[in-house]
C-alpha cells in the first residue's frame, strides 16, 4: 500500500509538471519596438496610414556628465499604408529589427479627415485586439496625425509616454482641452443621447516654420493651430472636436473648452480674463476653483428647458489700472460683473453645441433617465431633435475669497 501511495505521487508530479508554463515564447526586452504614440490617417483605396512613435532604450550616461537624450527617448515616426491597423503593423515588421509591441502606448491620434468620415470602420481592432487598453488617451488631429507626431519637438520631456501624462494631468488643471481615454470614446459610441468630445492636437504653421524663434506673427488665442507665440514646440494642444457617434461635427476654441468643462464638472482649477468693455482697455482675471459639483435640471416641455447653477470661488489676480476705493468696498460690483460675463459666455457655448451642432456632449441626456419608465422609451426618445430648440438658463453663483498680495492697484500719482 505504501508502494502504490509513492507511485501515485511521483505521477501527479509529472503529470503537472507537463501542466505548467514554460518559457518558449518568452520575448527579452531587447528583442521588442515599443510604440508609445500611434497615428491614424485616412487613405486612398480605403486605405489607412498607420504611424508608429517607437522608443528608443538607451544607456544612461555614468559618471557626473549628462547623458544624452531620456533612456526612452522616441525615434522619428514610421508610416505604414494599409488596409487595417493590424495588418499595418505586420508590415512594420519587416522594416523594423524588434517585434512591435503595444504594451507602453499611450496615446492614438486620428486624422481629421478619418475623423470627419467615421471612426468605426478603424475603431473594431481597438475592442478587440488585446493589446490596446482602454486607459489610452485619444485625440484628432487638426490636419493628420503623421504631421502632427513628425512635427513635435517637446519643450521638457523626451520619453513620449511621460509626455502624454504631463498633459493630461495638466488638462484637468487649466481645462483649455478634454481628457478623452479610449473607453470614453467608445462608451458614447454606445450609448444613447450621448456623445463625446477628444482633444485636438494642431500644428503652429509659423513656429514650424521658425522653430528658432523670432518675431510673433499675427495670431489667435486660445484657437487651434493659430496661437500668437515663438519658439517652442510647433505642436499645441488646445480646443476640442465634437463627435456625433463615431463622426467629427464641429470643434471649440481653448476659451469654449474651458466654459463646457465647467458644465461637465471636470475642470478643477483655471485662470480666466474678461475684457470690461468693447475698447479692451483692461480685464478683469480671476483664478477659479470649482466648489462643487454642477447642478443641472431638464424640464422636457416644449421646447426643453435646462436650469444650470454653477458655483465657484475665485482669487482676484488682475483688475486695469483705476483710481477708485480699495478693491474690498468695490467687491460686489466685481463679482456681479464676473458673473454675469461668465453666464453669457457659458450660454453661447450651450447655444452653439446644443442648439446648433444638436450634440449633448455633457450629456444632459443622464438627467433626463429619470423622466422614463423603460429603457425602451428613452432609447426612443427624439432627443437629437429636442436640441435645436433646448432653452438654457444659466446661474454662476462667485463667492471671491482672495484678493492678491494688495487691495489697490498700481496707479501713477
Amino acid at each position: 500500500m505504501h508502494q502504490l501511495a509513492k507511485w501515485i505521487v511521483i505521477g501527479f508530479v509529472a503529470l503537472s509538471s507537463l501542466m505548467t508554463t514554460g518559457c518558449y515564447d518568452r520575448q527579452e526586452l531587447e528583442q521588442q519596438a515599443f510604440v508609445t504614440v500611434m497615428g491614424i490617417d485616412k487613405a486612398p483605396n480605403n486605405m489607412v496610414d498607420c504611424s508608429l512613435q517607437i522608443a528608443v532604450p538607451k544607456t544612461p550616461g555614468s559618471g557626473g556628465g549628462s547623458s544624452s537624450g531620456s533612456p526612452l527617448s522616441a525615434a522619428a515616426p514610421l508610416t505604414f499604408r494599409a488596409h487595417s491597423i493590424t495588418e499595418a503593423l505586420m508590415m512594420a515588421n519587416t522594416s523594423v529589427e524588434r517585434s512591435i509591441t503595444l504594451s507602453h502606448l499611450s496615446t492614438v491620434i486620428f486624422g481629421r479627415s478619418l475623423a470627419e468620415g467615421g471612426l468605426q470602420s478603424v475603431i473594431q481592432p481597438f475592442v478587440r485586439y488585446r493589446e490596446f487598453r482602454r486607459t489610452m488617451f485619444v485625440a484628432v488631429a487638426q490636419g493628420t496625425a503623421q504631421e502632427v507626431m513628425a512635427s513635435n519637438k517637446p519643450v521638457l520631456e523626451h520619453s513620449s509616454s511621460r509626455m502624454a501624462d504631463s498633459i493630461y494631468v495638466m488638462g484637468g488643471r487649466v481645462g483649455l482641452f478634454p481628457v478623452t481615454q479610449l473607453n470614453d470614446l467608445i462608451t458614447a459610441m454606445e450609448t444613447p443621447h450621448q456623445d463625446v468630445i477628444l482633444p485636438l492636437y494642431a500644428v503652429n504653421q509659423s513656429i514650424k516654420d521658425n522653430p528658432k524663434g523670432g518675431a510673433i506673427k499675427s495670431g489667435e488665442v486660445f484657437q487651434p493651430g493659430s496661437e500668437a507665440r515663438s519658439g517652442g514646440n510647433p505642436v499645441e494642444w488646445i480646443g476640442g472636436a465634437l463627435f456625433k457617434g463615431d463622426k467629427m461635427k464641429d470643434t471649440l476654441s481653448g476659451t469654449d473648452m474651458i466654459y463646457l468643462r465647467m458644465l461637465r464638472g471636470t475642470v478643477k482649477t483655471t485662470n480666466i480674463d474678461f475684457q470690461i468693455n468693447k475698447q479692451r482697455e483692461g480685464a478683469v482675471g480671476i483664478y477659479i476653483r470649482k466648489e462643487r459639483s454642477p447642478d443641472i435640471k431638464v424640464v422636457l416641455s416644449n421646447p426643453v428647458k435646462v436650469k444650470v447653477t454653477l458655483a465657484f470661488d475665485a482669487d482676484l489676480v488682475s483688475e486695469p489700472a483705476t483710481k477708485q476705493a480699495s478693491v474690498i468696498s468695490r467687491e460686489d460690483k466685481i463679482k456681479r460683473l464676473i458673473e454675469k460675463k461668465l453666464e453669457e459666455h457659458i450660454k453661447e457655448v450651450l447655444k452653439k453645441v446644443y442648439n446648433q451642432d444638436k450634440l449633448d456632449p455633457i450629456p444632459l441626456s443622464n438627467h433626463i433617465r429619470g423622466h422614463f419608465r423603460t429603457y425602451h422609451q428613452f432609447v426612443s426618445y427624439d432627443w437629437t431633435n429636442k436640441l435645436k430648440t433646448l432653452q438654457p438658463d444659466v446661474s454662476v453663483k462667485l463667492s471671491i475669497r482672495r484678493f492678491g498680495k494688495r487691495l489697490e492697484p498700481v496707479t501713477e500719482r
